[in-house]
């Protein structure tokens, strides 16, 4: 082999080491970034009739927490079904009426906010929210999602149905 044989090789050699490790090096990089991740504790809130004889529909009530270890911003709690309720409750935000989608402007790693999810049904059913966030940088407009199902909250692992006889949760 020549010379000029050897310096192209070399460069090939040097050139593809390069990109490679430059490669692995953005990807290591995206994989440290902060992120917010969520833990959901709660339960359902069976209430008694009311004095009126009326029904009251089950409620859930829980604390979503940002578990993770950077922040989210944007975050949107809403209900699918348009049906039910949700309110937040935070630590920093006070009280926000009940509607179908509530919002938070940034929630910072160990920050939590009480999430309050009214039924329309007497059965809890398959009733869930959808959390949605921004995550930084926040002007790349990245939204993610994530959907809690109530129903796996239900106690001692069943969903309490309304009994017409009795007149209460069972």
């Amino acid at each position: 082999m020549s010379a000029g044989t050897w310096v192209a090789v070399v460069a090939a050699a040097a050139g593809w080491s390069s990109a490679l490790t430059g490669a692995l090096n953005a990807y290591l990089n995206g994989r440290r970034r902060p992120e917010a991740d969520w833990a959901l504790t709660g339960e359902w809130l069976w209430v008694v009739a009311g004095l009126d004889g009326e029904k009251d529909p089950p409620r859930f009530q829980g604390r979503l927490v940002n578990a993770g270890d950077g922040p989210a911003f944007r975050v949107t709690v809403r209900v699918p079904d348009g049906a039910s309720t949700v309110e937040l409750r935070g630590q920093h935000n006070g009280d926000i009426s009940r509607v179908p989608m509530a919002l938070a402007a940034v929630m910072h790693p160990g920050d939590f906010i009480t999430v309050v999810v009214t039924s329309p049904e007497t059965e809890a059913g398959d009733a869930s929210f959808m959390l949605e966030w921004t995550t930084p940088p926040t002007r790349l407009g990245k939204r993610r999602s994530e959907v809690f199902t109530l129903s796996d909250y239900a106690p001692l692992g069943r969903r309490p149905v309304w009994d017409e006889a009795t007149g209460r949760h069972v």
